[in-house]
């Protein structure tokens, strides 16, 4: 289901290579949290992430960053240490592709747009707009205000995705499918 779960704690001796290794390090109170910085990751439930692609993926981004965060104490200063985390398209298992009927054009001010693509392995897809005046809320798209100075039509392009499964039945990232659509005139 794309989802992980990064934990992270302060060191407890010294590393080696450092003077002094092997020594005890205080261990204050207080636990180190993660954050989402950039890139296609998003905080799920139980304190954990999730990939979530965005056009940014394959685009010189192969994943996202991450900090882990102390906030410190009266004796212990905070610390922000980045985490790139990249990720690897599930290459093993049934393949799956997405089909997806065309999306057709609308008119600015139209009731949000359901998003039907379907895996052929019959998991959920996830969806992300590349450009144009969209969201994407669960598996509707939602149309956001035309800004003042734009031409129409206004073009949107929305993608689907499905990240597969690494436990068995294991099922392999899909291609990316893209389509787009005009906003007409209201």
């Amino acid at each position: 289901n794309g989802t992980f779960g990064p934990k992270a704690e302060l060191a407890s001796v010294l590393p080696e290579g450092f003077i002094g290794a092997g020594e005890k390090l205080s261990q204050p109170p207080g636990a180190v949290r993660m954050e989402w910085i950039c890139g296609s990751i998003a905080p799920a439930e139980d304190d954990g992430f999730r990939v979530s692609l965005d056009r940014t993926w394959r685009n010189g981004m192969d994943g996202g960053y991450m900090a882990a965060l102390f906030d410190g104490t009266d004796k212990v200063r905070r610390a922000v240490q980045p985490i790139h985390v990249k990720f690897l398209p599930n290459q093993a298992g049934e393949k799956q592709t997405i089909t997806w009927d065309p999306l057709p054009d609308v008119h600015a001010g139209a009731p949000p747009i359901p998003l039907t693509a379907r895996s052929s392995a019959g998991l959920a897809i996830r969806y992300f707009v590349v450009y144009g005046p969209a969201k994407i809320e669960g598996d509707k798209l939602i149309l956001t205000p035309i800004p003042p100075r734009a031409k129409y039509p206004v073009e949107v392009a929305v993608t689907a995705w499905q990240w597969g499964r690494k436990s068995e039945p294991k099922v392999q990232t899909s291609d990316l499918v893209r389509q787009t659509f005009h906003i007409l005139p209201p």
